[in-house]
């Protein structure tokens, strides 16, 4: 029996859903702009850890799209804010699947990961092959892939 996205989102043995509202828009703050505070990212590997924290105070690097940088900075520290990213890599997601991302515009955009494609949606649900979001236009579907010619984004700029 095929199982819907309903399924998915509602959580179960292979997706997490659990208490991951987002608080923000209780605190009166939009999406953008918004830094969550990265000072303990619980969950997270050493290395992705000190890669997320980087970002804070990180340039951005030379992008396709460098008017996009402050808001996927926003999106990935709101994943391993929120508890996400974690949530992810506990499910067999990669660094690469979380947090990379394609920088040179002869790359393949569909190589970027979580945190690249999200644009400020709200993340709904995850799983070990997708992870469900929602904007004020429904929601969108974001398949694990191989993440050719990516990387993490605080190596974006070495």
């Amino acid at each position: 029996m095929a199982r819907s996205w309903r399924d998915y989102g509602a959580g179960g043995p292979t997706c997490d859903n659990s208490d991951n509202r987002d608080k923000r828009s209780s605190e009166g703050l939009g999406h953008r702009g918004f830094v969550p505070n990265v000072s303990s990212v619980r969950g997270l590997p050493p290395t992705v850890s000190t890669g997320i924290k980087t970002l804070r105070s990180m340039a951005a690097p030379r992008l396709r799209r460098p008017e996009a940088w402050p808001g996927v900075v926003s999106d990935a520290l709101s994943l391993a804010n929120d508890g996400w990213a974690a949530k992810a890599l506990a499910l067999g997601w990669s660094d690469l699947d979380v947090f990379g991302a394609v920088s040179n515009a002869g790359g393949d955009p569909y190589s970027d990961g979580l945190a690249a494609w999200l644009g400020g949606r709200k993340l709904l649900a995850i799983c070990s092959t997708f992870a469900i979001a929602e904007d004020g236009n429904g929601r969108a579907y974001f398949n694990r892939r191989d993440q050719v010619g990516a990387k993490l984004l605080w190596e974006l700029g070495a």
